[in-house]
């Protein structure tokens, strides 16, 4: 059985397409001004309405595979790298796992990206983790001085660039999108402003997703105790008290409730007032009391007409 039920907090929105301060990003200066390659990718306008169409795709996604496909498709489309990878962060082992791939020459480069592992984030000479350590963007070139396993890796599957972006909400990480070039190239300021707002934009689509994974696992295991309660249980919701759910033990007691509201609770089991014998008002019920005006009551009772 999980865990004990948690008060979880509310979803946050998608946030607004402001544009961030440049980040910090290792020779920096070198990606941006170097005159022997050609930029990489989308123009700015083609940058910010891709963001604004990720965003839109974003607030509809509540799955996290549907969330990195549409991330790695998107800049797929935008930057065309050869391999387009998402890891997630796993905090307690400091580990990361890789999600997805997305690959444009599975054969040549299904042998490399199998020994693409990531272990130890402290240790690890991976742009992926170095990312995520960092909380930078990191950025590395077959051409430059890289750790000897990356340079293994690069020069086995002919990449000539990788491109790593944290995926970042505040000072939590909560994953990397890595990309791998057969071809190298630089990019510019408003790139990287983009990279940013991409990775936290990403960041509160996985975390509102993970959130309601959490709400709905709560909720599971709080339907799995009610259902095997020795009492009677019902539960309603909505401003019409709809009747959502009943456990064993009242469905034993008084029978099968679907499609019902607390409106018709009076009349179908004949509940009547003990007071004067009337039938009983439905919004005076002890569930309802507790559902629209916020009452708590103990040791209630209502009378059915045949008792």
């Amino acid at each position: 059985m999980e865990g004990p039920l948690t008060v979880s907090p509310t979803p946050q929105a998608i946030p607004p397409l402001a544009v961030p301060s440049v980040p910090r990003v290792p020779g920096a200066t070198d990606l941006i001004l170097e005159p022997s390659y050609a930029r990489c990718g989308a123009s700015p306008a083609e940058q910010l309405d891709a963001l604004g169409e990720l965003v839109g795709a974003l607030s509809e996604s509540h799955s996290l595979g549907k969330i990195f496909s549409l991330l790695a498709r998107r800049l797929k489309a935008l930057l065309d790298p050869d391999v387009v990878q998402v890891w997630m962060v796993d905090r307690e082992a400091q580990e990361l796992h890789q999600v997805l791939t997305l690959v444009d020459d599975e054969h040549r480069l299904a042998a490399v990206l199998a020994e693409h592992k990531i272990e130890e984030l402290a240790t690890s000479t991976f742009s992926s983790a170095e990312a995520v350590r960092t909380r930078q963007i990191v950025v590395r070139r077959a051409t430059e001085a890289v750790p000897a396993r990356t340079a293994e890796i690069m020069a086995a599957g002919r990449i000539e660039m990788t491109l790593s972006i944290p995926l970042l909400l505040g000072e939590q990480i909560h994953g990397v999108v890595n990309m791998m070039f057969r071809h190298a190239c630089s990019f510019e300021v408003e790139d990287l402003r983009f990279f940013d707002a991409l990775g936290r934009t990403v960041s509160v689509a996985i975390q509102n997703a993970e959130l309601l994974e959490s709400i709905s696992r709560e909720r599971r295991w709080l339907r799995t105790i009610l259902e095997e309660l020795p009492t009677a249980v019902i539960m309603a919701e909505g401003d019409e008290g709809r009747l959502t759910h009943t456990n064993k033990a009242f469905q034993r007691m008084l029978g099968a409730v679907d499609g019902m509201s607390l409106r018709d609770i009076p009349e179908r089991f004949g509940i009547t007032d003990p007071r004067t014998g009337a039938m009983f008002e439905w919004k005076d019920l002890a569930l309802a009391r507790a559902l629209f005006r916020g009452e708590a009551s103990s040791g209630e009772f209502q009378v059915r007409g045949d008792d």
